[in-house]
């Protein structure tokens, strides 16, 4: 869910502001949990301010020249990264993982200079606080709570504002009313206030959509028979109504079969229908043995409604959702379990190719580089196989470092499908052969310093030279799917990237 908070964090960018937590210095598990190696990594690369060091911040700030900035950019395309990897990179002890103050990525309470309370956090705090506010409002629609308004209370700007704009805004800590019934945003009446007010500049519209679509029948439609449960509830640890589900922090978090969380589940919240039940299977995919093992715990409790994980995109001009991840051998796509038109799948075969994600005449426009970013647009085969109403954008770009990223997205949409530099890179997918770009071999190569747009066009040059070899759309296909999340069809194999979760956007 993290792309759809990048014009907020812009804004808070423009604000000058910086926020301050009493949150401690980062432990190991730290390090692949949301994106604090990548924002860490940034940060010091890009020679912009420098990081606290010390539980409250109070140590001696460490910068680039702590460092050894070529070998902990490497880690950015380094799968499984440990605090062990990240310490070998440093010069000095002080500059070490689990020194590093967490609280200037993780957010808190988002203070000014002054002190002054302006936003609920930034980073992985506004994420929670996304994610969770989602959850809520997914329920409270599901389960048509009323919403009980104080209109007295609603400030000026907000008084011809919707229902759910005005419940947000009215809530108060100090009696636990509105949103803040069920969770706890630590701010008192005044400062949620504040608070509240800000995040609705930035995301109240798609609170309005979340609030108001019909999210039972859509999600319902997933399934061919429905769902016919009578309260749903939308879990996140953020929740404190929830915090008798002691699973659902870890299993939205916590790495999985020896891999980071979101390679093996892309599920930001979770829809169940009966605590116990989803307790019980949380658990048992946290403590399965291999990936195998924990698809297949998960692809059961999908299909029998058990456990469905959700992930959160930015959402358009309508509420939409499809599934994907779904395992033919569980699903029956054809049959009686789902319906077909609500399935994602990057499709690639070498006969009857009519259905083919993406076909020999993608490439529809390459635009090179002339700074620090260069594009090129893919019209796909089979739009619908993807649930895309526009071209693909893949971008080659530097974002604040000389290191070369690539990213895929639809055009025009604000929120990215994926960041596909280690997809890329993979000479193997599931045991299909995979694209083999690797792009970080490629700078290396090209050495330091010199022209970003060069590189870049260089780079984009060899990566069409790629797609037009024999066997190079269907690599580009595989290597899309791994990046994106979706499941990857093809003659002889139906793979499931990942567990299987209901996409809204």
């Amino acid at each position: 869910m993290k792309g759809i908070y990048e014009s907020f964090g812009t804004w808070l960018d423009a604000k000058d502001k910086r926020f301050l937590i009493d949150e401690s210095v980062f432990n190991g598990d730290d390090i692949v949990k949301h994106t604090y190696l990548k924002d860490v990594i940034e940060k010091i690369v890009s020679g912009k301010g420098e990081i606290r060091t010390g539980k409250q911040g109070e140590g001696t700030p460490v910068t680039a020249a702590d460092y050894d900035v070529d070998k902990l950019q490497e880690l950015l395309n380094k799968p499984n990264v440990t605090n062990k990897d990240f310490d070998a990179c440093i010069k000095n002890k002080n500059a070490r993982w689990t020194n590093l103050f967490k609280g200037d990525f993780s957010g808190g309470s988002g203070r000014d200079l002054s002190g002054a309370v302006t936003s609920f956090g930034s980073g992985a705090k506004m994420t929670e606080v996304q994610e969770s506010i989602t959850a809520v409002l997914l329920e409270i629609n599901c389960n048509k709570v009323p919403l009980n308004i104080d209109e007295e209370a609603v400030p000026e700007k907000f008084k011809k504002k919707s229902d759910i704009l005005k419940w947000l805004i009215t809530s108060k800590p100090s009696v636990q009313s509105g949103i803040c019934h069920y969770i706890d945003f630590g701010l008192k009446d005044e400062d949620f206030l504040v608070a509240m007010t800000n995040f609705l500049e930035s995301w109240g519209k798609s609170m309005e959509k979340i609030y108001n679509a019909n999210v039972r029948e859509l999600i319902s439609s997933i399934y061919k028979r429905g769902i016919t449960a009578k309260k749903w509830y939308f879990g996140h640890f953020g929740r404190t109504d929830l915090q008798s589900i002691a699973e659902l922090k870890p299993y939205l978090s916590a790495d999985r079969c020896g891999v980071n969380k979101d390679d093996a589940d892309k599920s930001d919240i979770v829809l169940f229908f009966n605590p116990a039940v989803a307790r019980r299977i949380m658990r048992a995919a946290m403590n399965a043995t291999s990936i195998e093992e924990h698809n297949e715990i998960l692809n059961n409790a999908f299909f029998k409604q058990n456990l469905i994980g959700i992930s959160l995109k930015q959402i358009g001009s309508t509420f939409n959702l499809i599934g994907v991840n779904l395992n033919n051998s569980y699903t029956n796509v054809g049959g009686d379990e789902i319906n077909p038109d609500k399935v994602a799948a990057v499709i690639h075969r070498t006969k009857n190719t009519a259905r083919n994600t993406f076909g020999t005449n993608m490439i529809k426009r390459v635009e090179p580089a002339k700074s620090l970013s260069g594009l090129i647009e893919l019209e796909p085969n089979n739009k619908k196989s993807i649930h895309l109403n526009r071209e693909v954008q893949v971008t080659f770009r530097t974002r604040g470092t000389p290191t070369i990223s690539v990213t895929l997205g639809e055009k025009g949409a604000k929120a990215l499908m994926g960041s596909a530099k280690q997809s890329f890179a993979k000479k193997e997918i599931n045991g299909i052969p995979g694209l083999g770009f690797d792009i970080a071999g490629l700078e290396k190569k090209m050495g330091k310093g010199g022209d970003i747009a060069k590189k870049i066009n260089v780079i984009m040059k060899d990566f069409l030279t790629l797609l037009k070899q024999h066997g190079g759309i269907k690599k580009f296909a595989l290597a899309f799917a791994d990046s994106v999340g979706y499941s990857f069809e093809s003659d002889d194999a139906f793979v499931q990237l990942s567990a299987p979760y209901i996409k809204i956007y």
